[in-house]
């Protein structure tokens, strides 16, 4: 899980190079990922050249069905995008208080961008032109993903400079 918010920190941050990760997890209700040396939620946090720090949180065990969301923190302030996963924007108020329906899964939430991503790469190939991503980008995002994995499975910090 959680290999895309690797991808998108890597992309937020500039591409640094990671230094180090730490992760951590806990079997809450899916026993059966205990077997595969899986957890249903876990932590990482990554630190990378210059300083600044990338915490990935995932989980399989939301009660309110899927969510996605990212914060960066700096030193002038936050920006909170998603945090909300809505399926729309109807916000019910009644005697129960105020709430609203959010998506069911990953692919409600993502249909549109997975069509949007196909349809630049067919486009591309059939204008016989380079994808707008590099193996590279895959590359480092798998990188850093399996030291999170080693991590997590070692219960210690793995170095990667």
């Amino acid at each position: 899980m959680s290999i895309h918010d690797v991808d998108l920190a890597r992309w937020m941050l500039g591409d640094p190079k990671p230094l180090r990760v730490f992760a951590s997890g806990t079997v809450g209700i899916h026993e059966g990922l205990r077997a595969c040396g899986d957890v249903d939620n876990g932590i990482a946090l990554a630190e990378v050249e210059g300083g600044a720090l990338a915490c990935f949180y995932a989980s399989r065990t939301m009660a309110h069905r899927h969510d996605t969301s990212t914060k960066i923190l700096g030193t002038a302030g936050r920006i909170t995008v998603g945090l909300n996963p809505r399926r729309d924007r109807v916000e019910i108020s009644d005697a129960s208080g105020v709430r609203n329906e959010c998506v069911a899964d990953f692919y409600e939430r993502f249909e549109e961008a997975f069509v949007r991503e196909v349809d630049e790469f067919v486009e591309a190939v059939g204008q016989g032109r380079p994808s707008p991503l590099v193996l590279r980008d895959a590359t480092e995002a798998t990188r850093l993903g399996v030291a999170i994995s080693e991590a997590l499975r070692r219960r210690r910090v793995v170095e990667l400079a």
